[in-house]
């Protein structure tokens, strides 16, 4: 199975960009071992990888090296990529993931409780044999909303917020679609936005339109674009709670020193 890994980042001359991750291939985590990526042109790096392990899914990181030392990286978060279906040809449009501004919601007091979702899916079928898949990190969607796109396309609803694409959320906080891209003319232009659980629009996101623009797709080929972040301006979330020392808390079955047994009690 042949992986092609691209990103967009800005270099000087000796820097190198590399590519580290959970397979041989990518040196099973060791720096020294990673994967050195070609300079394309106007920021662009490249990797062509044929990976042989039998594997479902690829977790990885791009670092910036000097001199083969490592000098900076990637936010902890890493890449993954789930191979699916029959396609035995992966190309990754990747984007640098730098510590999010809103990184609390990235905890699991977030994503696992407070902004929880159910993990629901919204396949659909790719009858040309060519996958585009988009991924997006929104960590700040209520319960009771989704995330979906539309485009100047008519498989994307062209901009009509009612005919928009829910995206899938079994990998909260970051959503995902699969298009077949047999059936998109690029450049593709589109936006998320945010509906409510009846598919009425809520707020779309700020600036100019996201702008796709990829070579023609071969059969068996999947196109994944990763690392997007969803662009809002929304006030701040805001919340409240409690902040109490431990042995102050009493309990009729406590010995009232500090029983961590009361903390239950007090949440209930």
């Amino acid at each position: 199975m042949k992986v092609t890994f691209n990103i967009n980042f800005h270099t000087v001359w000796g820097q190198k960009l590399c590519v580290v991750g959970s397979i041989p291939e990518l040196g099973s985590w060791e720096p020294a071992l990673a994967k050195e990526m070609s300079y394309k042109g106007d920021g662009n790096w490249q990797l062509e990888l044929e990976v042989t392990s039998p594997v479902k899914d690829i977790e990885y990181r791009y670092f910036l090296s000097v001199n083969d030392k490592q000098i900076f990286e990637e936010w902890e978060k890493n890449h993954q990529v789930f191979f699916i279906g029959q396609a035995d040809q992966y190309t990754l449009y990747d984007y640098w993931q730098v510590r999010p501004a809103n990184l609390a919601f990235y905890s699991s007091a977030f994503t696992k409780s407070l902004f929880a979702h159910p993990c629901n899916t919204h396949e659909r079928v790719v009858k040309s044999g060519k996958r585009l898949t988009i991924k997006i990190s929104v960590p700040r969607v209520e319960k009771n909303q989704r995330v979906a796109i539309t485009g100047n396309q008519d498989c994307l609803g062209n901009w009509h917020p009612d005919k928009a694409l829910i995206l899938s959320c079994d990998t909260f906080p970051v959503w995902h679609i699969d298009l077949d891209a047999g059936e998109i003319s690029y450049p593709l232009e589109y936006k998320f936005l945010i509906c409510d659980d009846q598919q009425q629009p809520l707020y779309w996101e700020e600036d100019e339109n996201r702008v796709l623009n990829l070579p023609s797709q071969q059969v068996g080929e999947t196109v994944i674009v990763s690392g997007l972040y969803f662009r809002d301006n929304l006030p701040l979330w805001r919340c409240a709670g409690s902040v109490i020392p431990v042995f102050s808390l009493r309990s009729e079955k406590s010995f009232g020193v500090g029983d961590l047994g009361d903390l239950r009690m007090l949440v209930d």
